[in-house]
């Protein structure tokens, strides 16, 4: 539950303040009467728009290494990916080396013309947000 979750009108009124994806659900009220019971449920649906809460992270990595990154984004609905190397937009490329499917990135061989400024976008229909590091062989 809520750690802010308040009651207020005699139990009547649940109030969470800064609701939360996980506060997503059903919430029943039951009422009580000397001789009589009523329910009622209602469902929570909350939707966000694409954060990072682990944002991709710089790396130096040795020539001839594979490496993978993922792009963890949180949001609801689920976000889609799409990759960038140097602002241009990364699609898939054997000659290169470069395999990309969905949220994961996969380079084998790092060498040279690895090395840039890779982007992950991740979008939804509430927006989308891009997480960014430097890639480096040595």
């Amino acid at each position: 539950m809520h750690p802010q979750v308040r009651y207020e009108d005699h139990n009547r009124r649940l109030i969470l303040p800064k609701a939360r994806l996980e506060d997503t659900g059903a919430y029943t009220c039951i009422v009580r009467g000397a001789s009589s019971r009523a329910t009622k449920t209602a469902y929570l649906d909350l939707q966000a728009r694409p954060s990072f809460p682990y944002p991709l992270r710089n790396q130096h990595l040795d020539k001839g290494s594979d490496f993978t990154w993922r792009c963890g984004a949180l949001g609801v609905p689920v976000p889609t990916y799409t990759w960038f190397k140097n602002g241009k937009l990364l699609k898939t490329s054997t000659q290169d080396r470069v395999i990309v499917k969905g949220s994961t990135l996969n380079i084998m061989r790092v060498d040279s013309q690895h090395e840039g400024m890779y982007q992950c976008e991740a979008r939804n229909s509430l927006g989308m947000a891009r997480s960014s590091a430097q890639l480096r062989a040595l």
